[in-house]
This record gives structure tokens, C-alpha cells and sequence, in this order.
């Protein structure tokens, strides 16, 4: 009988955002045409998200919500992709 690997006690945990933004880009849900220009200014303008997103660490913790919980989405919020708290910049 073969044992399904245990996720990791860290993929347990999930940040909670009490001032939660009012504004955000659901990544998951955009079709690839428009999900190409959101994903360049996360890469320009928040590198370190644009790093995590890509990461190892985050596909396991995504992989271990949805073994869980079903399809999860992935959103970020909008200061990331315009990188400033205006979003008229």
C-alpha cells in the first residue's frame, strides 16, 4: 500500500490580510492574452511577488489547498501590478 507524502507543516498556514485591498487582479481567472501584460508589470514593478509565484514552495502550498479545498485562485493585489498605492500611475 503506498502512503501519500504529507505536505509540509508550513502549507497549513495561510496569511490573513485584516486591511484587505479594495482593489485586485484575479491572475487564475484571466485568459493568457491579458494575463501576459498583468504578469510583465508584476514582474517590473514586484519582483519578490513575481519570485514567489513562480516558486516551488508556492505551487506545493497551492497543490495542498486544492487537494482540500477543490480549484484555488490566485489573485494579487492591485498596488503590485501598477506598484504604487495610486492606481493612476
Amino acid at each position: 500500500m503506498s502512503r501519500k507524502k504529507a505536505p509540509p507543516a508550513w502549507s497549513y498556514h495561510a496569511v490573513v490580510q485584516p486591511n484587505k485591498a479594495a482593489y485586485e487582479v484575479n491572475l487564475t481567472r484571466l485568459s493568457a492574452d491579458r494575463r501576459r501584460p498583468v504578469w510583465e508589470k508584476i514582474k517590473q514593478n514586484s519582483p519578490a511577488t513575481a519570485s514567489l509565484l513562480q516558486s516551488e514552495e508556492f505551487c506545493q502550498v497551492k497543490a495542498a489547498f486544492e487537494e482540500v479545498f477543490g480549484d484555488v485562485d490566485v489573485s494579487v493585489d492591485m498596488t503590485v501590478v501598477h506598484g504604487s498605492a495610486s492606481l493612476g500611475n
